[in-house]
């Protein structure tokens, strides 16, 4: 395996929790977008430097665990952002209210 092909598993590791995710819109306010942000630039500059470096079993470790807290982070702040509902649930719960 190629350095490039191993830092590629461990950066697309967390597919699994990227399934689990609602697919609903999130209301991400200026600060968060900026959270987001630099933490995918942290994600991609720690992905590129394990690429171009020649580093040990135990460094390569080490980045894998970084990127995956980054990354656990990332999914965490962008979670905490309020939902925004669709204009179907949105009529549904008015509706529901309103015959209620």
């Amino acid at each position: 395996m190629t350095a490039t092909t191993s830092s590629i598993r461990f950066a697309v590791s967390d597919s699994e929790v990227a399934k689990a995710l609602p697919h609903r819109r999130r209301r991400v306010t200026p600060e968060v977008g900026r959270a987001l942000e630099k933490l995918n630039h942290a994600i991609e500059y720690l992905t590129d430097e394990h690429v171009y470096s020649r580093c040990s079993k135990a460094d390569s470790n080490d980045h894998a665990c970084t990127v995956q807290l980054l990354m656990g982070l990332r999914n965490r702040v962008f979670l905490e952002a309020p939902e925004v509902y669709s204009l179907r649930e949105r009529c549904k719960s008015f509706l529901t209210h309103l015959l209620a």
